[in-house]
C-alpha cells in the first residue's frame, strides 16, 4: 500500500475510533490529526518539487524549519550541492 492509502486508513480508523468514544476524547484530537495530515501532505509535495527539479536541471529553494538552521532558507543544485541563504539581512550565500 501507499503511503497516502496508509494515512487515509488511519485516520479513517481515528475518525471511527473519536465517534465511538465521543465526549471521553480530548477537546485537541482533531487538531492533532489535522496537524499530522498537514506535515504528511506539506513534506510530499515537498518531495515531489525537490525531484521536478532535479529531473529537470533546475535549482530549487528550500526552507529549514527544524534544527540548528532553522528559519533559514537554501538552494538546493540539481547535483545535490545546498547553499545556504541567510535570513533576514544576511545577503551571502555559503555552503553548507
Amino acid at each position: 500500500m501507499t503511503k497516502q492509502v496508509i494515512g487515509a486508513l488511519t485516520v479513517a480508523a481515528s475518525l471511527l475510533a473519536m465517534t465511538i468514544a465521543g465526549p471521553i476524547m480530548a477537546e485537541n484530537t482533531f487538531t492533532k490529526i489535522g496537524k499530522a495530515i498537514q506535515y504528511t501532505t506539506r513534506k510530499d509535495s515537498e518531495n515531489l518539487s525537490q525531484s521536478t527539479h532535479q529531473a529537470l536541471g533546475h535549482n530549487s529553494v528550500h526552507h529549514n524549519r527544524t534544527g540548528v538552521n532553522a528559519h533559514t532558507r537554501y538552494v538546493l543544485k540539481p547535483n545535490g550541492a545546498k547553499y545556504r541563504i541567510y535570513h533576514h539581512h544576511h545577503h551571502k550565500m555559503h555552503t553548507m
